[in-house]
């Protein structure tokens, strides 16, 4: 799995925001003041991090976490950032409204070139950071903020940049894993806790001299499991006096402990009655509404650093089939998965087969084993960017044969790419009527849809709008635009872009839903169980089950 990058995206956002004087800023005469623009702090994000981040790494690769509150920390400890809140408060009008619409352009930017941005109401980016990064154990992940608290995630795994410089083993003299209990025993100036009362660095210090960092660790242990019989042994043998201010406000401690600790488990749950969860905004890569914010925010250098992150539509026919095959077959060795989809048309369109069909189906029904290919596309790419069309038979076009369907196919499965689709028991039926191939345990963001909120339809495009806010073409319309009753009647061009985006919002849908499946816990119970039975359906599909109605 390629690396990923996450972001402290207020922190980065504020930091910059306020770094150096704009030029161009806002003079607020009641205050005698001039505040940066969000056109200031956009400017400077995007050089000091955005470009730079994407010169090594992929949008789809980036996750931007947001502040949603701070109700958590504030319910353990009333004062924490009150000072930082009541100063807030003084801010003008007008300074905030700018780095309201600073914020919402970053969201928006970051959205339309393909990253995701997640936050939860009344969950602070920290703990959103620290359920990301027990979301993904196994893999490489780099840490944007400008946040110290943050250091706490660094593990041989996760590489943290404060402030755009690396740091590694410690901070500051303190190692990285001992953060929290530093935190915990001397406060946090910052977030306005002020640890075990009389406990400073010098105590801290002391503590180091005289236990060493394995002590430290100890002691730590102590106060996560409240069983401070270690410690009582070293009182009672040593009187250690700074041991005893610890044991002594071992309650302050174990508070300032909790507040210090990055908490994953506060993403989830109720407070109250209102149900907390991480929500995720993401959208269909634009570049025409990238070019927009980027314009609206004065931004107008480094567009050729984002020409590569864009979907792109090709049509494949007889004439450019080779070259598109080779630039498919290059591409798989980069791409992290790929999601196909069929246009098919009912080749017996059976009467009595319709007839047969409840009122509600008539309309719209799909004789899935009759179903004949028209074409198919494949979204692919280091960042899922390509989406080609196989043009199999639709008039008026150089079709290709429908066995460069199955090439395809069989390049991804066979470099153990993972195969995507929506509604996959359809996809693999007409995969087997029309190819004779069985697809090897696809993956169906359809499914995986059930698992993020089962209460909500499940049809790609219902969740294209609700989801991404994209509203995609529909089947009827495209017919009826040009004038034709099925797929067989338009021609390649006339079907390219609806063939193709189904792909991609598939590719989209998938990588959304596999955020939320890890985040909850589900994604590797999905993989191990839930992607095999649609072999065993299928196969009841065409060929029947038996039934033994004495045992029904």
């Amino acid at each position: 799995m390629r690396p990923k990058v996450f972001l402290d995206s207020k922190g980065l956002l504020m930091h910059m925001y306020y770094r150096g004087s704009d030029p161009s800023g806002i003079y607020i005469e009641e205050k005698n003041k001039t505040v940066n623009r969000a056109q200031w702090g956009f400017s400077n994000l995007m050089e000091e991090y955005i470009i730079p981040i994407l010169k090594d790494y992929h949008p789809s690769e980036i996750i931007a976490a947001w502040d949603g509150g701070d109700e958590y920390r504030t319910a353990l400890f009333p004062q924490y950032k009150a000072k930082r809140k009541a100063a807030k408060k003084l801010i003008p009008a007008a300074e905030l409204q700018q780095i309201k619409v600073l914020e919402n352009a970053v969201k928006t930017f970051l959205a339309f070139i393909g990253a995701t941005n997640i936050y939860a109401d009344g969950v602070e980016a920290d703990d959103l950071l620290a359920a990301l990064c027990k979301a993904y154990p196994d893999c490489t992940k780099v840490i944007h903020t400008g946040d110290a608290d943050i250091l706490q995630l660094a593990d041989e795994k996760t590489v943290i940049f404060l402030k755009n410089e690396p740091v590694f083993m410690e901070y500051k003299g303190v190692p990285l894993n001992l953060i929290r209990l530093e935190k915990a025993l001397c406060g946090d100036k910052s977030d306005e806790y002020i640890g075990v009362r009389g406990f400073g660095p010098k105590a801290w210090n002391y503590l180091v001299e005289n236990f060493g960092h394995d002590g430290m660790q100890e002691i730590e242990q102590c106060i996560v499991t409240k069983d401070y019989s270690l410690i009582e042994e070293v009182i009672a043998d040593t009187g250690d006096k700074v041991l005893t201010r610890i044991y002594e406000l071992r309650k302050d401690a174990e508070k300032c402990y909790k507040l210090a600790t990055l908490d994953p488990s506060v993403c989830y749950g109720f407070r109250g009655k209102t149900l907390v969860w991480p929500i995720l905004y993401v959208r269909v890569p634009n570049r025409k509404k990238a070019h927009h914010i980027m314009d609206s925010m004065g931004y107008h250098d480094n567009r050729e650093a984002l020409e590569g992150l864009f979907p792109v539509e090709t049509l494949v026919t007889e004439p450019n089939k080779h070259s598109a095959m080779n630039h498919f077959l290059e591409n798989l060795e980069f791409t992290p998965y790929v999601s196909f989809d069929y246009e098919t048309t009912d080749a017996l369109k059976n009467p009595d087969f319709n007839k047969a069909l409840p009122k509600t189906a008539k309309s719209d029904y799909l004789d899935v084993l009759s179903s004949k290919i028209n074409g198919c596309s494949f979204n692919y790419g280091s960042d899922l960017q390509y989406t080609i069309y196989l043009s199999v038979d639709h008039k008026d076009t150089e079709n290709v044969g429908v066995d460069m369907v199955e090439m395809c196919l069989r390049a991804v499965q066979d470099k153990g790419i993972p195969l995507v689709a929506h509604n996959a028991s359809f996809e693999e039926q007409v995969t087997y009527c029309n190819l004779d191939y069985k697809l090897d345990k696809p993956y169906d963001t359809m499914i995986m849809s059930s698992y993020v909120n089962e209460n909500e339809d499940a049809g790609l495009k219902k969740l294209s709008e609700r989801l991404l806010a994209y509203d995609q073409d529909g089947y009827k319309e495209t017919l009826e635009a040009a004038g034709a009753s099925d797929m067989g009647e338009l021609t390649g061009e006339q079907v390219l872009h609806y063939g193709c985006d189904d792909s991609l919002v598939t590719a989209v849908l998938f990588r959304m839903f596999q955020i939320t499946m890890r985040l909850e816990g589900t994604w590797q119970f999905y993989v191990d169980k839930e992607r095999a039975p649609v072999h065993v359906l299928n196969d009841a599909f065409e060929t029947g089950v038996n039934i033994d109605f004495e045992k029904v």
